[in-house]
């Protein structure tokens, strides 16, 4: 059996470095770590979204309207089953759009992995309001 807290530490890792890279604007090592069938849940009545290129295609279109941004992650908790992972935490998105609006918004995020080929690529994202 795997060390559990070294596996932890390897997604926590893997993790950090797809948020660092979305916050430098380097999207290509924040979707690294996406599974090509990913789906994604955003807060309210927004459709899901289905499979890495119409995640990345979203996310592209939004991150074309910020002037600024930053995300906080706080209370990550990580359960591992073998080959599959869920990361628990509460993520802070602050943004400043280029129309000179602001999203402040606090959600619950969970984020279900998997291990393949012996790389930890996310396949379920889901935010939850706390406002």
């Amino acid at each position: 059996m795997e060390d559990l807290e070294k596996l932890e530490e390897e997604l926590e890792r893997s993790l950090v470095n797809a948020e660092q890279g979305f916050e430098e604007g380097n999207l290509e090592t924040y979707f690294a770590v996406a599974h090509e069938d990913a789906t994604v849940f955003f807060r309210g009545n927004a459709p899901p979204l289905y499979g890495k290129a119409s995640f990345k295609e979203y996310i592209l279109a939004l991150v074309d309207q910020f002037e600024s941004w930053d995300a906080t992650s706080k209370n990550r908790t990580w359960k591992v089953f073998g080959d599959t992972a869920i990361s628990f935490d509460e993520v802070t998105i602050k943004a400043r759009l280029k129309n000179d609006s602001e999203i402040n918004t606090t959600s619950r995020r969970t984020i279900t992995f998997v291990r393949q080929d012996g790389k930890w690529l996310y396949v379920l994202v889901h935010y939850s309001p706390l406002e």
